[in-house]
C-alpha cells in the first residue's frame, strides 16, 4: 500500500487516503492547483477528525467545525494536568486548521488560485507535518 504521509497518518486518516495519494500523483504531473485542490480535501477529512475527537458534531462549513471546536475547549476543565495537555494539543490543531483555510483552503476553491512548483510543494510539506503531527495525538 502507498501512504505518502506514512503509516499512522493513513490509519487516523482513512477517509484521506485517497486525497493525499491523488494530491501526490498530481503533484508529480505538474498539476500544482489540483495539488493543493486534493490537499484541501485530506485536511478536511482531519477536520471531522479533530471535530468527532472532541465530541463535536456535524457543521456546514470549515469555519463553523472551528468555531465548534474552539468552544468544546473553552468548555473543557483545565485543572486536571491531563485534560489542560489535551485542550493544548487539540487548541493549537484548531489554530493551524484555521491558518490553512485563511491561507489556502479559501483560496484553491476559487479560479483566481494558482500555486507553482515550488508552493504546490510547501503546502505539500506543511499538510504532511500537521497530519503526522495531529495523527500522533489523537487517541487511540
Amino acid at each position: 500500500a502507498i501512504d505518502p504521509f506514512g503509516i499512522e497518518v493513513s490509519l487516523r486518516f482513512p477517509s484521506a487516503k485517497k486525497e493525499i495519494e491523488e494530491a501526490c500523483k498530481c503533484f508529480a504531473c505538474e498539476r500544482y492547483v489540483a495539488t493543493v485542490f486534493h490537499l484541501m480535501r485530506s485536511m478536511e477529512a482531519a477536520l471531522r477528525r479533530l471535530a468527532k475527537e472532541i465530541g463535536v458534531d456535524y457543521a456546514p462549513s470549515w469555519d463553523a467545525y472551528i468555531k465548534k471546536i474552539d468552544a468544546s475547549l473553552k468548555d473543557a476543565d483545565r485543572k486536571q494536568p491531563e485534560q489542560r495537555a489535551m485542550v493544548d494539543f487539540y487548541s493549537k490543531a484548531s489554530v493551524l486548521l484555521y491558518a490553512v483555510k485563511e491561507a489556502w483552503r479559501n483560496e484553491v476553491m476559487h479560479v483566481e488560485a494558482d500555486y507553482d512548483s515550488v508552493q504546490a510543494k510547501q503546502i505539500l510539506d506543511s499538510v504532511n507535518q500537521f497530519m503526522g503531527w495531529l495523527s500522533r495525538g489523537l487517541s487511540q
